[in-house]
């Protein structure tokens, strides 16, 4: 009997965790810099699929991380930054080839806790 109990406990404990909104951050790969928005953290938010500019797809470079952030409606068309204006937060969509061998296009996700 307390087995059951601590199953279903553990289910609805599991339940819970899976159905709160995981907060994320992206950073670069090849420095400590954060894609940001007026100054704060941008944040990946759940997909509004009636906004095609809204739209990406993480592409795996390598089993883990780095991976490349690429536009769904154009998938040479990657998030990269762009040097010297990482003050103001921009991040640019770059033309090229995810698979090609430019590290700026690689970026790391973060989960927050």
């Amino acid at each position: 009997m307390k087995f059951n109990i601590l199953m279903l406990l553990c289910a609805n404990l599991t339940a819970i965790a899976l159905s709160q909104q995981i907060v994320t951050k992206i950073q670069s790969s090849t420095t400590f810099l954060f894609w940001a928005f007026n100054g704060e953290q941008l944040t990946i938010v759940d997909r509004n699929n009636e906004d095609p500019t809204q739209r990406w797809i993480i592409t795996k470079q390598f089993l883990e991380f780095p991976v490349f952030i690429c536009s769904s409606q154009n998938p040479n068309a990657c998030a990269t930054p762009v040097e010297g204006i990482f003050e103001e937060g921009k991040v640019i969509a770059f033309l090229g080839s995810p698979q090609g061998p430019t590290l700026r296009q690689e970026w790391v996700i973060h989960k927050v806790a």
